[in-house]
Order: structure tokens, then C-alpha cells, then sequence
């Protein structure tokens, strides 16, 4: 019957941790892989702390809620100690960026046995996995960088075509203008009756007439480029646009 048991207890303990690294290539980032180690530890009731070493600092889990200062210290004072480090009640499994500390091993043997086997194995998992998320997340970086750049680049072109519109706009404007005062200083100098005057002038207003649509159709464009730069910026510069 005790065997029978034995066997029943570590059937469901490999049963979570088989669990544990079905979820584990879902881990999309250093706080999802630390929630999921803390999570598989607490359903088999295990109290530990948990530590992952990054470049920016260390990142701390616990089942109990918190990881107080003196654990913190330990896990890196130990982080370069033997792999499986057992002191008193406490274990701890070094890995390469990462530590785990058990806060109290069972006292019967065959359960301790058991935890060791099944974290050494957790870890080996967390392990790989930290190295693929660390890859995947520096080429994410990597990717982001790229888009940030063609985006900037894409609304440096879009913002001078925008000017150079306003530009043309500003131009035609004034050839208009001078174009009217022009005919009509000519008008002057031509001896020409009213019909014919008329008629000149008809064909002139005509012209000035689609030149204005031209320009009204510009300044609309001109609107549309501003809206896409106006998104481009929101972008660029998301907590500026937010503040």
C-alpha cells in the first residue's frame, strides 16, 4: 500500500511538471517564466524563492509573496556554489542565470529525493528556456530598432513633402496674382473692344479658377500628409504623446 502510494504521489508530481514544460516555450517574457516556476512550485506545495540573473538586475518570485533581503543575498552570494547546494532545511539549485531556493526540504528522505529530482529537471528546463527567451527578445529589440528607424525616416520624407506642397501652394498663389495683375495692365496698352476684353478675360478666370481647385486639392493632401505624420509621431514618441 505504501508503495502503491509512492507511486501515486510521484505520478501527480510528474504529472505538474509535465504541465509545467508544456506551458514553458509559452513564457513570452522574464516575469511570465518567473510566474510559472513560482505557480508548479506551489501546487506541489513546495515554499521557495525564486531569482533570474539579467542584464538590467536581478528579478525575484517567491510562493510566499515577497523575497525578503537576507534570501536575495543568498541566492547571489551562492549563485557560483555546487549546482544541488543543500544547507540545514534549506536547497538550493544553481543554474546558469538562475537560482532556487527551496526555504524547507522535507525531512523524509524519499520526498527530499523526490523535490531533487524534480527541480534539478525544472531547472534544466528554466535554463534552456532563458537562453532561447534571451535570444528572442534581443531580436525582437533587434526588429523594433529597424522599425523604429524606417518609421522616423518614412516621417522625416513625409514631413518635407508636406513643405514642399506648401511650398508649390504658396508658389501658384502668387503666379495667380501675378498673372491677373499682369492681363490687366496689358488690357491697357491693347487697343482691344469690350467684347474681345471680355473674352479674354473669361478664358483667364477660367484658368485662375482650376488653378485655385488645384490648390484647394493640394491644401487637402497637405491635411491627409499631416495625419499620417500626426500617427508616425504617436509611434515615435508614444509617452510624450500620452503626457
Amino acid at each position: 500500500m505504501q508503495m502503491a502510494m509512492m507511486a501515486l504521489t510521484n505520478g501527480s508530481e510528474i504529472g505538474q511538471l509535465n504541465l509545467f514544460f508544456e506551458k514553458l516555450h509559452e513564457a513570452a517574457s522574464y516575469s511570465e517564466l518567473g510566474k510559472l516556476v513560482i505557480d508548479v512550485c506551489s501546487t506541489l506545495g513546495i515554499n521557495c524563492a525564486f531569482q533570474l540573473r539579467l542584464k538590467d538586475g536581478n528579478m525575484n518570485f517567491s510562493t510566499s509573496g515577497s523575497v525578503n533581503t537576507l534570501e536575495d543575498e543568498l541566492m547571489v552570494m551562492t549563485r557560483d556554489a555546487d549546482r544541488i547546494y543543500s544547507f540545514g532545511k534549506r536547497c538550493l539549485f544553481n543554474f546558469s542565470g538562475a537560482t532556487l531556493l527551496v526555504r524547507i526540504m522535507p525531512e523524509d528522505d524519499g520526498k527530499a529525493g523526490r523535490y531533487r529530482d524534480h527541480l534539478a529537471s525544472l531547472m534544466n528546463g528554466v535554463e534552456a528556456r532563458l537562453r532561447s527567451l534571451r535570444a528572442e527578445l534581443s531580436l525582437k529589440s533587434q526588429n523594433d530598432n529597424l522599425i523604429h528607424q524606417a518609421l522616423k525616416q518614412t516621417h522625416l520624407i513625409l514631413d518635407e513633402i508636406v513643405h514642399d506642397f506648401k511650398r508649390q501652394d504658396q508658389r501658384t498663389s502668387s503666379l495667380i496674382e501675378k498673372l491677373t495683375a499682369e492681363m490687366h495692365m496689358a488690357f491697357s496698352y491693347i487697343d482691344l473692344d469690350q467684347e474681345q476684353e471680355e473674352y479674354l478675360m473669361n478664358i483667364i478666370n477660367n484658368v485662375t479658377t482650376e488653378l485655385h481647385q488645384v490648390s484647394q486639392d493640394g491644401t487637402r493632401l497637405d491635411i491627409k500628409f499631416e495625419d499620417v505624420i500626426g500617427s508616425l509621431e504617436e509611434v515615435l514618441n508614444p509617452k510624450s504623446i500620452s503626457a
